[in-house]
Parts: structure tokens; C-alpha cells; sequence
């Protein structure tokens, strides 16, 4: 049995269901079913990669395995996760420590393949999100990673959103073609009057909730945004997106800041669409603005 005592040692198990079950500090774990794969992996991690991990940040190991796992908390579940993709991570993104505010929440969306950082290594929370990135993390939530966002078959909804004209020889589609053709179809978007997506547009937290709420299925996109009562005082009765923001907070994945405001305006940055993808999600509990 192998014991993972330090804090920047994580597992997470990924059910049947797709919920991502990171364990806590300690948490032990082995393998079961006649393979070994599990356990070799986190020694070779433990042995080999601890100190590289530490130096140079975050890895992520995807190994196919039959894991049991036990909780150091009495009141989480024990039990087993039969044999699928189980994500073993380690360490952090050197911007983002353990003890930043959103560590939590970023650690939960990285082990529900909604985030990966940066080649370089980094995750840079501080980062502003734009559209069409904002359209990549809601289809990897909806569909629990990569693998399952289907591929675009129709022709573009959005002029300055093509499926050609990148690349090196001009056929490749925009980068985020999929992605924002995939939020189309999930009824999360629908783009600006002019007919555009804007896919390099800062996103605002009015505007995530609506990514948020529309994505869970809170509100209908067909709905009317501006029913809902005075929520914030900058969030007034009639607000063009106080719908959405109610649903959200119904759902506790917003509650505003420390001074009462939710700051409807002001862009989204890495960190703050982890914390809203988690808690709405479910891949961690809610807290915070």
C-alpha cells in the first residue's frame, strides 16, 4: 500500500459518471486486479519525477487501470473505480502554488481534462479569457475532456469563426472551430447581432454566467435574460444578463465579492473560469465570489 502524505501529491479517480474524485492529503492508493501498472507508475512518479515535478511544475499521467482508493476523511466514500482512464497529477503550476486562492479549482478543472496550462509549463491565471477559449473549456466540461467534443460537420455559422484559411497551405479551420461550432449545437451560444462570434473578445462574468447557465441547462438560450430582480447593486432588477446570474447563484457557483458587488463587467481571467467550471460542474465544492 503506498502512502501519498505531502500536499502537493494528488490523485484523482474519475467514476463511471465522469466525476473527477480528487483525494485529500493523506490518501492511499494500489492496484488491484491483477495489474501492477497503477502502482508502478506512482512509484516511478514518487521516485523519479518528485523533484522535477517540484522544480519545473505540473505533470499529468493518464493510465488505464483498476485503482481502489481510500479517503483519510470518514465521511468520503471508499470503494473502487473499475478499469478506465485514471489521471494521476502532481505538483502544481509554478504560478499557480498551493496557496493560491483558485489552486483548488484549478487542480479539479486540470483532472477533469477542461484545462491543461501552457507548454511552457505555466497556467497563467491571470490571463484574460477570451470567446473562443471560453468555447474550448465549455465543451471539454460538457463532454469530460477532448475526446468526446464531435468534430464540426456543417459550414460555418460565423463568418470570422471559418473552417479554412489557416495552415500552411489555407485548409486548416480556426483553431476553436469545433469547439464554438460544438457550443452552437449545445444551444450555448449564438453569436453577436452583426452575425459574428468575436472569438478574441474578453469574456465578462455577466457573460459567463450565460456560458454557464445555458451550458448546465439552468436557462434555455431561447430565454429572456432580463427577468430577474435586483440581485447585486450593480446587478439591478431587469439586468440584460441577471437571468443567468441568478442561476448561478442559485446554484452556488457565484455569491459576489466581499463587498456586496458580483462586478458584472469586469473580464474573466483564468483563475475565475476554473472556479466557475468547478463548482458548476461539480468537480469541487462551492466558496468564494
Amino acid at each position: 500500500m503506498l502512502t501519498l502524505a505531502r500536499r502537493n501529491l494528488r490523485i484523482a479517480l474519475r467514476r463511471p459518471s465522469g466525476d473527477v474524485l480528487p483525494c485529500g492529503s493523506p490518501c492511499r492508493s494500489s492496484a488491484s486486479g491483477g495489474s501492477a501498472a497503477p502502482l508502478l507508475v506512482l512509484l516511478v512518479l514518487l521516485s523519479a519525477g518528485l523533484a522535477q515535478a517540484q522544480d519545473s511544475g505540473f505533470g499529468v499521467i493518464w493510465n488505464q487501470a483498476v485503482m481502489e482508493y481510500e479517503y483519510a476523511d470518514p465521511e468520503m466514500p471508499t470503494g473502487r473505480a473499475e478499469s478506465r482512464w485514471v489521471p494521476v497529477y502532481l505538483g502544481w503550476f509554478p504560478d499557480v502554488p498551493p496557496d493560491h486562492w483558485a489552486y483548488d479549482e484549478v487542480m479539479a478543472c486540470v483532472g477533469g481534462r477542461v484545462v491543461f496550462g501552457y507548454t511552457d509549463g505555466l497556467y497563467r491565471p491571470w490571463k484574460p479569457v477570451n470567446r473562443d477559449q471560453m468555447a474550448v473549456y465549455i465543451a471539454r466540461a460538457i463532454c469530460g475532456g477532448d475526446d468526446n467534443v464531435w468534430p464540426a460537420e456543417d459550414d460555418p455559422t460565423f463568418p470570422d469563426v471559418p473552417a479554412t484559411g489557416y495552415g500552411d497551405d489555407g485548409t486548416e479551420p480556426y483553431w476553436a472551430f469545433d469547439y464554438i461550432e460544438f457550443a452552437v449545437g449545445a444551444d450555448v451560444v449564438e453569436g453577436y447581432p452583426d452575425g459574428n462570434y468575436h472569438p478574441t473578445w474578453s469574456l465578462s462574468r455577466a457573460q459567463m454566467a450565460v456560458f454557464i447557465a445555458r451550458a448546465k441547462r439552468w436557462i434555455s438560450i431561447e430565454d429572456t435574460m432580463s427577468t430577474a430582480p435586483q440581485l447585486f447593486p450593480d446587478v439591478p432588477a431587469g439586468y440584460w444578463a441577471g437571468t443567468a446570474i441568478q442561476a448561478c447563484q442559485q446554484h452556488d457557483v457565484v455569491q459576489g465579492y466581499t463587498d456586496g458587488y458580483y462586478r458584472p463587467t469586469a473580464t474573466v481571467t483564468r483563475d475565475q473560469m476554473a472556479v466557475y467550471i468547478a463548482r458548476a460542474f461539480t468537480l469541487i465544492a462551492a466558496s468564494g465570489p
